[in-house]
């Protein structure tokens, strides 16, 4: 019994919202509305418009009538309406590491292996 309550649990847990929504003939704004305001703000999202073209972006805003996406690579927001929306998913999140550039990796190891030879000299086979 124990068990079965654990797997209820994680099931419930693990079933997310639905976050998708696809129109089949007309679109179906409420459906869109919807599956946005689960996703919410800063959720980066792929759009398929009813007019056939796609659009991949974050949702910066949400309305009553449409929702304010911001396009990779542009500066200014796009309104869409749901009306519009032909098909709307979530999309994995970009990962943006900052990387060390490759004279700072090697300045690194050399600094250390500096420090490792001058206590070597300093202190010699015996150790200090």
């Amino acid at each position: 019994m124990r068990n079965v309550l654990a797997l209820v649990l994680v099931l419930g847990f693990l079933a997310p919202a639905q976050s998708t929504c696809q129109a089949s003939g007309s679109p179906d704004s409420d459906d869109a509305r919807r599956v946005v305001m689960n996703l919410g703000v800063g959720r980066y999202v792929a759009v398929k418009l009813s007019s056939g073209g796609t659009v991949r972006g974050y949702i910066r805003d949400i309305a009553g009538d449409h929702l304010a996406l911001l396009p990779d690579g542009m500066a200014a927001p796009a309104d869409i309406a749901y009306a519009d929306v032909g098909q709307l998913r979530p999309m994995p999140q970009p990962v943006l590491r900052p990387r060390l550039p490759k004279i700072a990796k090697v300045v690194a190891v050399v600094v250390v292996a500096g420090f490792i030879v001058a206590r070597a000299a300093a202190c010699g086979l015996t150790g200090c």
